[in-house]
């Protein structure tokens, strides 16, 4: 017989909650970090984000090439650009490119 009232009032409860929330009892979707918003969407200067680059490493398989690695950073100064450590590959073994509003910057160089 109690688990009997137990179940009675689970389930009053979740019908009630059902009810009064007008069954939007769904979690808000969720964005992802890497793959997250455009940094600038033409037409739309309020979502220009400019100072987010676009770091990838890529090799070259054959005729094609193939992105190894794809991190985010920020510009920090003209020539500074702010990153996760794991986004760190050495120019001379990597070829690193950064893409900046568009524009892919293939000669970086560590200074």
């Amino acid at each position: 017989m109690i688990i009997f009232r137990i179940m009675f009032m689970l389930s009053f409860l979740f019908y009630s909650v059902s009810s009064l929330s007008g069954g939007m009892l769904t979690s808000p979707p969720r964005e992802t970090i890497a793959r997250g918003e455009e940094s600038c969407i033409e037409g739309k200067d309020s979502q220009c984000k400019p100072w987010v680059v676009h770091i990838y490493n890529q090799v070259k398989l054959g005729q094609y090439k193939k992105t190894i690695s794809s991190c985010t950073g920020s510009l920090i100064a003209p020539n500074y650009i702010l990153t996760a450590s794991h986004c760190y590959y050495d120019p001379k073994e990597h070829n690193p490119n950064i893409s900046f509003e568009g524009y892919i910057i293939k000669d970086y160089k560590k200074k």
